[in-house]
């Protein structure tokens, strides 16, 4: 089954802990220019209204969403039965090919019971456990679960799939996340004393069921003896990313899957094009305070952890554990920043595997490519055969490749298209080299006006570009924010647009390999109040695909690091910082570097709708127009992390 889509936006697991622990990071700013002196530039241009859809336009658009559930019903049924035959690239032979598969009531401390399918090889013997909880219907096809399921069980392991309190035919409600610690527990202690069990127990899983991987680490119960959380951190999240709501991503899943029901409700109902945003919920049916909140900005739906109780949380997970993250994954900055402080806490307990994945990264299964970039071989089964070989070393005593690896960290280099072993991330020998953009004064006008250059022009220039919120720019249309690589195309049609300025290095003569967080600093002025910039780093082969690599966000009001709204003076040049998400990419010779600006992504971010009014809670609009400085007291850059 593919996840769901919202028109151009798809949604799937998405733990709320993405919520409740967002951490403020990526960019800073500082106000440098000049007073403003160009009318143009200093006069807010007259607000629009957004016209809604009419009662026969929001008809249609029902009745087409309602449409796509039905089919969204079939492709699970199709998808259930496909994976019933369905077999993983593991290493080790099929031992045991009879299974018993049955489902059970499991009581938990308060008396609940949650709903529990067990898969294990037929007789009598005793299997180390596999645990994945979920609040997804544990037997979706999402993440390819049956197959999964079956294929451990038919290689010695005793398989426990469960759906989490209150969805799914498990009793008691579903608060995301309250109840995970206890019950994690208690489903732990129910596998280890069953008489078809060992008494060693993993837990693995992707986004939600991650989060459960590392609060059953925290619960600390004996028989717990490894975890792999997959695509998911503990409380570093960027949900938020600094500013703008992730309205395809955190938006989605508070509507579609964050509501206290037994089952998620139609994610097809979800009109992201609507302002408000926050009568987003309500025409969907699906009224949501957190999700008012969250697209109105609100400070109080800013709950961020410490960084005492980050190290406190992370201390208690002494288990062996294999964080496991993708390069375009949503959220991957955050995952590498958790592996980072506990890869500190627990040197020799914790390693990290990081591939060319998106979020729901089983999609990828089987697939040679990232997007249309041909790769060696499926470099999933990467994926699959670590899972295998970290448990078989920790759950039945097994020694392999991945136990003896030469270095705790696994990533997989784009553009080389090759795995590394290395000692730490991000990797010791990076160091940051500066690109600087400098053009004639054109770069919305031809690809081929804007240039990074690697050292600092003489000159100053400036180029210019208006944002229009009604005509915002849609990367994601037609694709998915949690499966997007799957139908990632050349990002060259929407460099082509006026409202995007293009930055590109000379033809490179020799590979530059690029491993880490690139940060991005721009001088920029706006004629409204409020708005977006966005950087991208992309990568221009010599056919001239152009490959996108990563991105970085800032919200004006934002800029200055400490959550608080403060509008900006149009027309005067400020300084933005942002941090790009993590990459590892090799430029190849003959390829070319680029970076391109704009100012919107739907449906990843919300739009800035460039209003001094309240975020979220207008339907106005203005037309901003943008000026990037480069050159001289505004030399505008990019900062690569170069491993020579």
């Amino acid at each position: 089954m593919s996840t769901p889509r919202i028109g151009s936006t798809s949604v799937s697991s998405l733990p709320l802990v993405a919520l409740l622990l967002i951490l403020g990071l990526g960019c800073s700013s500082s106000q440098i220019g000049p007073e403003p002196t160009h009318d143009a530039m200093t006069t807010p241009p007259e607000a629009i209204r957004f016209a809604p859809k009419s009662s026969l336009e929001r008809l249609a658009f029902t009745l087409k969403a309602n449409v796509a559930l039905a089919g969204l019903a079939f492709d699970e049924i199709f998808e259930r039965w496909r994976l019933e035959d369905s077999e993983l690239p593991l290493r080790s032979p099929v031992t045991h090919p009879e299974l018993t598969i049955e489902k059970v009531m499991v009581p938990m401390r308060d008396g609940i019971r949650l709903r529990t399918h067990l898969y294990r090889p037929e007789g009598g013997d005793r299997y180390p456990v596999i645990m994945a909880r979920s609040p997804y219907d544990a037997l979706s096809a999402l993440d390819m679960a049956p197959a999964l399921y079956r294929e451990f069980a038919r290689r010695g392991y005793a398989v426990v799939a469960q759906d989490v309190r209150g969805r799914y035919g498990s009793e008691g409600e579903f608060s995301p996340l309250i109840n995970e610690i206890d019950d994690t527990f208690d489903a732990i202690d129910w596998a280890a004393k069953q008489p078809w069990s060992t008494g060693r127990v993993g837990i693995t899983g992707v986004s939600y069921q991650g989060a459960v991987a590392f609060f059953g680490g925290i619960g600390q119960h004996p028989a717990l003896e490894a975890i792999m959380p997959v695509c998911m951190d503990l409380g570093l999240s960027t949900s938020r990313p600094d500013g703008a709501p992730a309205l395809g991503s955190i938006g989605s899943w508070l509507l579609f899957a964050g509501q206290p029901t037994d089952e998620t409700v139609n994610p097809f109902l979800m009109d992201f094009d609507h302002l408000p945003l926050t009568e987003i919920d309500d025409e969907a049916g699906s009224p949501s305070e957190p999700f008012d909140m969250y697209v109105s900005e609100n400070p109080a739906y800013q709950v961020t952890m410490s960084d005492e109780e980050i190290e406190d949380y992370l201390s208690k997970i002494e288990i062996p554990t294999l964080v496991t993250a993708g390069w375009f994954d949503v959220f991957n900055e955050a995952v590498l920043a958790n592996y980072q402080i506990q890869a500190r806490l627990h040197p020799d307990t914790t390693t990290l595997l990081v591939g060319p994945w998106h979020h729901n990264l089983a999609t990828h299964h089987g697939r040679a490519r990232i997007g249309q970039v041909p790769t060696p071989e499926p470099h999933l089964d990467h994926y699959w055969q670590a899972m295998e070989m970290f448990f078989d070393h920790h759950l039945k005593g097994e020694e392999n490749e991945l136990t003896n690896a030469p270095g705790p960290v696994r990533r997989y280099v784009m553009g080389a298209n090759e795995w590394r072993y290395e000692p730490a991330w991000p990797p010791k020998a990076a160091t940051s080299k500066s690109l600087y953009l400098t053009s004639d004064g054109g770069a919305e006008r031809s690809l081929s006006n804007g240039r990074l250059g690697w050292s600092m022009p003489g000159g100053s220039n400036s180029d210019s570009y208006d944002y229009d919120p009604l005509n915002p720019i849609k990367t994601l249309e037609g694709m998915s924010v949690w499966e997007f690589v799957d139908d990632l195309e050349s990002r060259l049609e929407t460099q082509r647009r006026r409202d995007v300025l293009v930055y590109t290095s000379p033809i490179i003569e020799e590979a530059v390999e690029v491993a880490g967080s690139p940060t991005a600093t721009i001088y920029a002025a706006s004629s409204a109040p409020d708005t977006d910039f966005i950087v991208t780093l992309s990568d221009v082969y010599p056919d001239g695909h152009v490959q996108y690599l990563t991105h970085g966000i800032v919200r004006a009001t934002y800029r200055n690091g400490d959550g608080a709204r403060t509008l900006i003076e149009p027309g005067r040049v400020y300084e933005y910082v942002i941090r790009l998400r993590p990459t590892s990419n090799s430029f190849g010779e003959g390829h070319r570097i680029r970076i391109d600006i704009t100012s919107s992504d739907m449906d990843r971010y919300a739009r800035n709708q460039n209003v001094a009014a309240p975020p979220g809670q207008t339907a106005e609009v203005a037309i901003a127009r943008q000026t990037i400085h480069h050159g001289g007291e505004f030399a505008s850059r990019v900062d690569l992390p170069v491993i020579r």
